[in-house]
């Protein structure tokens, strides 16, 4: 007996990735009056929560490889948002810090970043959102 293929739009892959397109559009709207793209505003996240990482810490926490992380962590220095400083125990490696310009955003970026989940939850009750973000969780491995 030969199954039916399931429809696209309920295979779990088809709907994680339009999910994930429609939350990175919201977040890049959101932060355009401040120049920021959505990965630049991952690696502030990380940075306000655990400032001093280095770029491999910092990669890891993403789960990006560390050649893109660079590159958006250049952009950010360029920015004046993020600053490298040596290491105090091994000169050869540079912590990752945000700067005060950084600071000075960081309410509204959170806020930004909270509008943005409501709009794409806006169709849920507060207890489905909660279960989707476990379930998401447990999908990850977080």
């Amino acid at each position: 007996m030969e199954m039916e293929p399931p429809l696209p739009e309920t295979r779990l892959g088809r709907l994680l990735s339009l999910a994930q397109k429609h939350a990175s559009r919201s977040l890049r709207a959101e932060l355009e009056p401040f120049g920021i793209t959505p990965v630049q505003f991952a690696v502030l996240i990380e940075l306000y929560c655990r400032d001093g990482l280095s770029l491999n810490s910092l990669s890891e926490r993403l789960r990006a490889d560390p050649p893109t992380i660079s590159g958006v962590v250049d952009c950010l220095v360029s920015a004046g948002y993020v600053e490298r400083r040596p290491d105090p125990n091994d000169r050869r490696r540079l912590r990752l810090f945000a700067t005060e310009k950084a600071r000075a955003i960081e309410d509204e970026l959170y806020a930004a970043d909270a509008r943005r989940e409501a709009a794409m939850t806006r169709r849920l009750a507060p207890e489905e959102r909660e279960a989707l973000k476990e379930l998401l969780r447990r999908v990850v491995g977080l």
